[in-house]
């Protein structure tokens, strides 16, 4: 220790000679501060480290606390990945739910094509147009397909023809076998429509070729109800007195 500082700081070694320590074999050179010396050591050689150390301080406490900080977000961000990956969350629902399709044998229920035909049908009869409709049906065309493409309940041919008043259609659709009861989804026949839309004619033609004057739709009301219902007087005045019996 002497021989380490005695040439940087100013401490006066006494010179205590050969010494004997136990556990050592050979004698070992002791060097000592005697009280006075130590009294007599200049007070700045410590207390000029005091403020140093004390400046140091701070910086190696923040420094200590930005380390922690640094570990702590390292540890958030790397550990639930880790965890995520040993333990993969467990799927939400049933084990009905999480089958694959391809083991329960099941496949997404495909829409129903419609035949370029059926359309073409459709599309005649709401434009009126009876060339078009009897040219369809004789390529395949079904005369009692039900259209649900712009209304829900659905209208078949012939229910557009009476909707429409158009006598000539519904005398074309009754020629290729239409049927003249068949109903959309809420029940409505084509005798339901021409009350509806107040189709007079319509009505009449109808009644002729041997409608059903006592079906009943959906809400339970008849063709001349139907017609009463939506402020068509003159329309369910025929269905009232009609004297054709129903078929």
């Amino acid at each position: 220790m002497r021989d380490q500082i005695r040439d940087k700081l100013p401490y006066p070694f006494e010179d205590k000679g050969d010494q004997s320590v136990k556990n050592i074999a050979r004698s070992v050179r002791v060097f000592a501060l005697r009280p006075e010396a130590v009294a007599e050591l200049p007070s700045t050689s410590v207390s000029a480290l005091a403020p140093r150390r004390r400046h140091l301080a701070p910086i190696a406490m923040a420094t200590a606390g930005i380390m922690a900080l640094m570990i702590a977000v390292l540890t958030w961000w790397v550990w639930p990945t880790t965890r995520s990956s040993q333990f993969p969350p467990a799927a939400v629902g049933s084990a009905g739910d999480r089958a694959p399709a391809a083991a329960s044998g099941l496949q997404p229920a495909a829409l129903p094509v419609v035949p370029q035909r059926q359309v073409a049908l459709w599309d005649a009869v709401i434009a009126g147009n009876v060339t078009e409709a009897i040219l369809s049906i004789r390529a395949g065309a079904d005369v009692n397909g039900l259209d649900t493409r712009a209304e829900p309940n659905g209208r078949r041919p012939l229910n557009w023809a009476a909707i429409r008043n158009d006598m000539a259609m519904i005398s074309a659709f009754l020629d290729a076998g239409a049927n003249i009861n068949s109903a959309n989804l809420p029940g409505f026949t084509p005798l339901h429509h021409a009350g509806e839309f107040g189709s007079k004619e319509a009505a009449i033609l109808l009644i002729t070729r041997g409608a059903n004057l006592a079906l009943r739709n959906r809400n339970g009301q008849t063709p001349e109800q139907t017609a009463g219902a939506h402020h068509h007087p003159e329309v369910e005045e025929i269905l009232h007195g009609a004297i054709i019996p129903s078929k």
